[in-house]
């Protein structure tokens, strides 16, 4: 929103006011203004979705001192004019805490030049340090009340981290680029509300997340590029560990350049995100929740692993909405007391049946997937259930299998249930599904092609409508025909124009399937043979007699999984 009227400090904020006392903020947090009219200061913070103005003012408000600091500086001058600076920062500091910063008496530090400063320090209360040409290398050990920096560079110094936050205060945090060589760029451990905004945050070392979230803090992130280089689940890009966290914000480039362990884009052991991500790049899990919530919003995944993961639930839940992406492994797994919603565009299987299985999605030891798909070519399996308690539920338009091997299926069922709504299951010869022991698949395939020599698999509880191709087949030869392959067919017309036509049995009929088998010719006979015993799936017909149809006409029979009936 637009700030209120106001006469601002043109020293402090030139880049932003010059000539506009009344425009707009440029996004970055801790500028001050002053509105004449009512003779209250605000401090500007962004928010995702525009900026905000936070009044600061009280009764008995004395106002904002500013400090200067710059590389012509010394310590030993008072710092109240650009011509007697202090050197560095710290000097700073410790001349606003002499005089007690309140929230009657706020202090600016303006580091006017782009020098770097080689310090270690706290951020004080009610102050904002303004050095946007500044490269700080040390680190931020701590946050004050109401405190906040401008910087161009925070940099981590050997053995720290960039920024800690340690405190249940707020901080409003703005630098162009915030990384560490040995250790985290953020860490926040104490229930702090933090608003965080980089171009460029980095972690380069393998034993440490980039940004790290161990106190019940509220976090606002706004990162173009961020990139960790760490190798287990609490090394991740952001990991966060704490039951009242909460992390919400932008991500523009999440990169994990490890691809090993349980490496992560996005890690929750406890707590909550809520976060819009334009790409992910390089992880072994885009987002692994372990408990607490993730909710995601992802335009594009890549992975460089064959065994990646985009989202994984072991213990939490996960909402997500991701435009395309490819997958090594799974697009989602959800284990033991876990739940995963997703929307998902565009996916495609990857890893190309090397050394990991997998599925586009798998439920396993009871957990729970909801997932709709526009597109998706997979390898392996399309839906896997395996674990009591287990449940997909998944609607897609358009599904390809990429292998033409028996042992891919489109669903594998082995303990639990999947309710399936597909538009179009092309199997390219692999195997429709797999249902075994105790798992139990329902739903409706509206099309099903290229369908092949390998039938589906079903020792349990099958109810799924599927048509293969047109769902009508011809048959003009004298048979009798013992094995009819009636998978996805609804209507099979008899040419009787030069033979009688004469069905025994059928093979791949589905519980509640039906069919209708029409005579379209006057010419012989159609003959449905009654309890032919042909080991196969045998017809009853309704008074224990072979069925004779001379004239035109049409008979129905419905499958109940070992047999069929018609009368």
């Amino acid at each position: 929103m637009a700030p209120p009227q106001v006469t601002p400090p043109r020293y402090l904020i030139p880049e932003t006011y010059a000539g506009d006392p009344n425009g707009n903020i440029s996004g970055y947090y801790g500028q001050f203004c002053y509105d004449s009219v009512a003779g209250e200061w605000y401090v500007g913070r962004s928010e995702p979705y525009g900026d905000v103005w936070d009044n600061i003012s009280a009764a008995g408000y004395v106002g904002v001192q500013v400090f200067y600091v710059g590389k012509h500086g010394d310590d030993a001058n008072d710092g109240l004019s650009e011509g007697t600076a202090f050197l560095t920062i710290g000097a700073a500091i410790a001349a606003a805490n002499a005089l007690t910063p309140t929230d009657v008496l706020h202090f600016i530090i303006h580091v006017i030049d782009g020098g770097r400063y080689s310090e270690t320090f706290a951020l004080p209360d009610y102050t904002v340090i303004y050095a946007p040409g500044a490269h700080i290398y040390g680190g931020i050990t701590d946050n004050g009340v109401n405190s906040a920096i401008k910087a161009n560079i925070i940099e981590g110094s050997s053995g720290n981290d960039a920024i800690i936050l340690a405190s249940a205060n707020s901080t409003w945090i703005h630098a162009e680029r915030i990384y560490s060589a040995d250790d985290m760029a953020i860490s926040i451990t104490a229930a702090a509300t933090a608003y965080i905004t980089s171009d460029y945050v980095a972690n380069n070392n393998v034993n440490n997340p980039a940004l790290s979230v161990t106190g019940d803090a509220i976090v606002n992130i706004n990162f173009q590029y961020l990139f960790s280089l760490g190798n287990v689940f609490i090394e991740s890009a952001i990991h966060i560990n704490s039951a009242s966290a909460n992390v919400y914000g932008f991500c523009g480039h999440i990169v994990c350049n490890n691809g090993a362990g349980e490496n992560s884009c996005v890690a929750v052991t406890l707590g909550n995100c809520d976060l819009v991500i334009d790409k992910c790049t390089g992880f072994y899990y885009c987002v692994y929740v372990k408990g607490g919530t993730a909710t995601v919003n992802i335009n594009e995944v890549v992975i460089n692993a064959q065994s990646s993961t985009v989202l994984r639930a072991s213990g939490g839940t996960i909402n997500a909405i991701v435009n395309k992406c490819n997958y090594g492994q799974y697009v989602a797994l959800a284990e033991a007391s876990s739940y995963i919603y997703c929307e998902i565009g565009y996916a495609v299987d990857q890893h190309l049946g090397g050394l990991w299985s997998g599925a586009t999605a798998r439920s396993w030891a009871g957990g729970i997937i909801d997932i709709k798909i526009g597109t998706v070519k997979f390898y392996d399996f399309f839906m896997e259930v395996q674990g009591a308690g287990g449940i997909i539920n998944v609607i897609a338009n358009k599904v390809e299998c990429l292998s033409t091997l028996a042992n891919n299926t489109g669903f594998l069922v082995s303990v639990g249930i999947c309710y399936a709504e597909i538009n179009h299951l092309d199997i390219n010869g692999s195997t429709p599904w797999n249902v075994l022991n105790s798992g139990e698949l329902y739903g409706k395939i509206n099309t099903i092609t290229n369908y092949g020599a390998n039938a589906p698999t079903t020792t349990a509880e099958t109810y799924i409508n599927v048509k293969r191709d047109s769902g009508i087949v011809t048959q003009a030869a004298v048979g009798p025909h013992d094995a009819y392959d009636v998978f996805g067919i609804d209507t099979i017309i008899a040419d009787t124009n030069a033979n009688n036509v004469t069905f025994g049995g059928f093979i791949n009929g589905q519980n509640g399937q039906k069919i209708n088998i029409i005579k379209t010719n006057v010419n012989n006979n159609l003959v449905v043979e009654h309890a032919e015993a042909t080991g196969n799936q045998d017809v009853y017909i309704e008074g224990s007699g072979d069925k004779t149809i001379v004239d035109y006409g049409n008979l129905q029979l419905v499958c109940n999984f070992t047999s069929w009936f018609g009368s």
